[in-house]
């Protein structure tokens, strides 16, 4: 049984991107005949801004459709994730997140690196997601507890619904193998490890260094801007949802100590490593819909934008950070 979660605004754009998520993931789950529950943590913002010159948006809207639209935000509709389907779902303010953001910020006692450099804009959406993350692992794990005669997750899916799917998930033929090594995992110990009780009474392996050997997470190639593309995954049950689904805690640690590095690409790529996670690759591509009030797709995290992510693309590959084949 797999967990399928959706996080962040996940009913942005949805009109165009719901098709393609219908057809290349939850077709190919029914199609391979393999049950699976959505959850949704949603973060409730009414309306977006689409781009404006000098108005530090990321993405600034054409003069065209500046005109068309007589606006500089385009509304969004929050009740429209129901259609989605999910089994659970958590509506939660986002300025209230970040208000919360904001006082985390002020008990550090000092200054938050802002790392994207636009006036700590991308800063609090980067930490806004994280805890949407964190928000998404609590449901799945709060359903399992409820369920009548008990419920464990196979494996975890974890993506966007502002992406739209160019080719279908290749979960279900990567299934065995993860079941497989999550079999091995509970039988026997890894070299090194001692059993001890995971935060929700499943036992899991420690190794000597202290560090959770956790499973198997799939991402893609694509989009790793020097670490590991953030945007998509699937993996194992306790890699997914203590791990992958875990990197608001670090994230604020990491700040705490001033060793954050550049962007959440790099904080996923340390973490796996540092937790023992067997990183393999998806074929997933996808590309990301940009509110600039036309629907109009660009393609994000393709190919890298400069010769210093370049750099650390090919490094982090040399030197075993980049994950692997399946066998």
């Amino acid at each position: 049984r797999v967990a399928v979660g959706i996080f962040g605004l996940a009913y942005r754009n949805l009109a165009a991107t719901l098709p393609d998520l219908e057809r290349h993931v939850f077709g190919v789950l029914d199609v391979a005949l393999l049950q699976y529950d959505v959850f949704v943590h949603a973060m409730l913002v009414t309306s977006e801004p689409v781009g404006a010159p000098g108005g530090g948006a990321m993405l600034d809207a054409p003069a065209w459709v500046r005109a068309a639209n007589g606006t500089v935000s385009t509304p969004l509709d929050p009740y429209s994730l129901v259609l989605l389907r999910p089994c659970v779902f958590e509506v939660e303010d986002q300025e209230l997140a970040r208000a919360a953001i904001e006082r985390r910020q002020a008990a550090l006692g000092k200054q938050m690196p802002d790392l994207w450099h636009d006036n700590y804009r991308s800063m609090r959406n980067y930490l806004v997601a994280l805890h949407s993350l964190g928000r998404l692992a609590d449901l799945v794990r709060a359903r399992e507890a409820s369920a009548l005669g008990g419920l464990v997750y196979d494996a975890v899916l974890v993506l966007r619904a502002d992406t739209v799917f160019l080719c279908p998930v290749d979960l279900p033929t990567r299934l065995p193998t993860i079941l497989a090594d999550e079999a091995a995992r509970a039988a026997a110990p890894r070299h090194g490890a001692a059993p001890v009780l995971g935060r929700d009474g499943r036992r899991v392996w420690v190794r000597s260094s202290g560090s959770v050997s956790a499973g198997i997470v799939a991402v893609p190639l694509w989009g790793r801007w020097g670490g590991t593309n953030d945007r998509f995954a699937f993996g194992g049950r306790s890699a997914m949802l203590d791990v992958y689904l875990g990197r608001e805690g670090p994230a604020w640690q990491l700040l705490a100590d001033g060793s954050h590095k550049r962007n959440g690409e790099h904080l996923l790529r340390d973490l796996l490593k540092t937790r023992g996670v067997d990183v393999r690759h998806t074929q997933v591509v996808v590309q990301r819909f940009r509110p600039i009030g036309t629907g109009a797709r660009d393609i994000v995290g393709m190919a890298d934008d400069s010769l210093d992510y370049l750099r650390d693309d090919l490094a982090h590959t040399v030197t075993g950070y980049g994950g692997g084949d399946w066998g």
